[in-house]
C-alpha cells in the first residue's frame, strides 16, 4: 500500500511538473521580431538582454540603435524624416505589436 502511494505520488508531481512546462509563455521582447509588408516597409528589431538594440529597415538597409527595458516605453526611430517617436508594446506568443503613444495605428512583428 506504501509503495502504490510513493508511485501515485511521483506520478502526480511528474504530471503536474509537465502541465506547468506547457504553460509556460515567452512575454519578454528579448530575441529578433520581423515585419514583412507588402503595402509599407519591412523592418527588423533584434532586442538584446543587455537593454541595447537595433532597428532595421530591410528596404534600405538602415539600421538604428536604441535602449529598451521591459515594461516602459521603446524609443524607435522608423525613419529618418519621423526621428525618434515612443511605442508602446504588447506580446501574445510569437507576436509583438508595437502602438505609437498618442495613435491607434500599430505595427505587428513575428518573432524569428
Amino acid at each position: 500500500m506504501k509503495r502504490l502511494s510513493k508511485v501515485l505520488t511521483l506520478s502526480t508531481i511528474i504530471i503536474i511538473c509537465f502541465t506547468l512546462a506547457g504553460c509556460s509563455s515567452n512575454d519578454t521582447l528579448v530575441g529578433t521580431w520581423r515585419r514583412d509588408s507588402s503595402t509599407s516597409d519591412s523592418h527588423q528589431i533584434i532586442f538584446l538582454e543587455n537593454g541595447s538594440g537595433e532597428i532595421t529597415n530591410l528596404d534600405t538597409g538602415t539600421t538604428n540603435s536604441f535602449t529598451w527595458s521591459e515594461g516602459s516605453l521603446i524609443p524607435f526611430a522608423f525613419s529618418e524624416r519621423l526621428g525618434i517617436e515612443f511605442y508602446e508594446y504588447e506580446i501574445d506568443g510569437d507576436t509583438l505589436r508595437l502602438t505609437r503613444v498618442g495613435m491607434t495605428i500599430g505595427f505587428t512583428f513575428m518573432r524569428q
